[in-house]
């Protein structure tokens, strides 16, 4: 018997504020530079199960928990030479800096 399927917001259209991202979108977005998408999504998917958390009701402040919980998907799909930037990128985010730490691409 085949698994249900779930549904998701579309990953392709965040969540905006205005003229603002959301930081889960930040996050997404800053995760998507370095893993796929369908592996962002995964991982993020992953990470607010585990904590009981779900997308519609997502603070900023539970996002923060999300990234902590998405780290071991991270250090199994991020390149480790790449891996530091991307922490301090997400760290940049939650602590709500941006663009600091961006490798030119």
């Amino acid at each position: 018997m085949a698994a249900p399927i779930r549904r998701h917001s579309s990953p392709n259209n965040p969540a905006v504020s205005g003229a603002r991202l959301s930081r889960y979108a930040l996050v997404r977005q800053c995760m998507a530079r370095y893993i796929s998408p369908i592996l962002v999504d995964s991982v993020l998917g992953k990470a607010m199960q585990s904590r009981g958390l779900i997308l519609s009701t997502l603070s900023d402040e539970a996002i923060e928990a999300v990234v902590e919980e998405s780290m071991l998907g991270l250090r199994l799909f991020v390149d480790p030479m790449r891996l530091p930037v991307l922490m301090l990128e997400l760290t940049d985010i939650l602590t709500g800096i941006t663009g600091s730490h961006h490798p030119e691409q």
